[in-house]
């Protein structure tokens, strides 16, 4: 496997091996990226939520985009394999998850650091050497859902080791800003198709719009606004991957006053057009 840049994918989007460090910021700041690094050799200080932790040979680390991350040491003999995904293919990988609940992305908040059987990291080995492969293959009309859907595989293995860990119980109770985050991002998932307004949900929890947004941008890194915009979106990708519904149907599923009004929404968040995106992901 070799060190490579993607071309038709987002130009951020990474696979490396035989590195001597990862791609973390020296000080604590929240990733606009995935992060997935196999630890080879030697070890490396790192800072997640303000908590210090050790990877040494034999861990994976698995920090999704909005964690709070920095490296510190790394010992002489550190080596890793990792691949980064930009915010913006991550969003594609998850809006195909149906299934994906907020309170997973809670929970891989505080899950990023697994220590691997040797059958593990043989199965991690291959899967590095498979996505270089599918990020490098010619054809570019296969290239992009090729990585699209190898990293969704990844996700739903994640997702699968969350619910073995039976998450479904209620957050403790010594984090309330987040258990508040949680409460907002449920409501979101059931009402985000009538309503779009931050102080719909901020009435519905009994606090102001104000620290809604505060409590939101401190756990996630977006404001509620931010984030309800990033979920609609991730809904709307979700419909534009099916090719039997036109766009005029996905607007009035999701409730938008017209096309051209989700059209601005949606160029306003992602930079492209609904029919640039689709073109996109077509084969």
């Amino acid at each position: 496997m070799q060190n490579l840049v993607a071309h038709m994918l987002e130009e951020d989007f990474v696979v490396s091996d035989r590195a001597t460090t990862l791609p973390l910021p020296e000080h604590p700041a929240l990733l606009g990226y995935l992060l997935v690094a196999a630890c080879d050799a030697g070890s490396a200080e790192l800072t997640v939520r303000d908590a210090h932790c050790r990877i040494a040979a034999g861990d994976l680390l698995v920090l999704f985009p909005q964690q709070s991350a920095a490296i510190g040491a790394v010992s002489a003999d550190f080596a890793a394999t990792y691949f980064v995904v930009p915010q913006t293919l991550f969003h594609d990988v998850v809006s195909m998850m149906h299934r994906f609940t907020p309170r997973f992305f809670l929970f891989m908040l505080d899950n990023y650091r697994f220590r691997l059987s040797e059958r593990d990291r043989g199965d991690i080995e291959l899967f590095f050497r498979r996505l270089s492969e599918r990020a490098a293959v010619a054809e570019e009309s296969l290239r992009r859902e090729l990585v699209v859907f190898s990293l969704a595989v990844f996700c739903m293995d994640l997702y699968r080791y969350y619910k073995e860990c039976d998450a479904e119980e209620p957050v403790q109770a010594n984090r309330r800003k987040e258990e508040l985050a949680y409460e907002f991002f449920r409501l979101v998932a059931e009402e985000y198709v009538a309503h779009k307004d931050v102080s719909f949900y901020a009435d519905r929890m009994n606090i102001t719009p104000t620290y809604l947004t505060i409590v939101v941008k401190e756990t996630t890194g977006m404001s509620a606004k931010e984030w309800m915009a990033d979920f609609v979106t991730r809904q709307i990708k979700t419909r534009l991957r099916n090719p039997a519904l036109n766009m005029q149907e996905i607007a009035f599923e999701l409730n938008f006053p017209t096309q051209t009004s989700m059209n601005r929404f949606f160029r306003n968040y992602t930079g492209m057009s609904l029919t640039q995106y689709r073109r996109s992901i077509t084969p």
